[in-house]
């Protein structure tokens, strides 16, 4: 029987593992790590969707170590944002020692990750700009014909995804 954990929402249903990753203490040479690393390019390189994507995950990846990775994006996503630490920390529930690590690699490293979180961003910025002239011009309350409890629930959930940055 195989068991698939959705990326969504956590299902406190099954019990989380918080052990660490077991390495062997002899390490690999490296021509096997390479073939072994190519081996998972090849696999992960060749997803179309996301439901292809979510399969592999679920086959190769942990519960434990999903939200490991997502939350490193997340930290990543997050500091290139502009959000300061503590927001980082309280929202993601990470240490300020992950947070500090993740800044100091963005800061030394320039790479594809960091260039593909940064177009993320800026398209973000201005899907989020409609999105706030739309609720400035349409949905405040006070204007005729829109419900003002549901006007200002908008307009704090738009609040408060501009303060945590997700």
């Amino acid at each position: 029987m195989r068991l698939i954990i959705p990326c969504g929402p956590i299902d406190y249903s099954i019990r989380l593992s918080n052990k660490m990753v077991h390495l062997c203490k002899f390490p690999l040479k490296t021509e096997k790590r390479e073939k072994i690393f190519d081996l998972l390019f090849q696999i992960v390189g060749k997803v179309h969707s996301k439901s292809e994507f979510n399969e592999i995950m679920n086959s190769l990846l942990s519960f434990p170590e999903k939200i490991m990775i997502a939350k490193r994006l997340a930290v990543m996503y997050l500091l290139l944002n502009k959000k300061d630490t503590g927001t980082i920390c309280s929202v993601l529930k990470v240490s300020k020692g992950t947070v500090a690590k993740y800044a100091l690699l963005l800061q030394q490293n320039n790479g594809i990750l960091s260039q593909s979180l940064i177009q993320m961003i800026k398209n973000r910025k201005l899907k989020k700009y409609f999105e706030d002239l739309f609720i400035d011009i349409f949905l405040t309350p006070g204007t005729p014909n829109i419900n003002w409890k549901t006007a200002w629930k908008i307009q704090k959930k738009s609040k408060i995804e501009a303060k945590e940055g997700l």
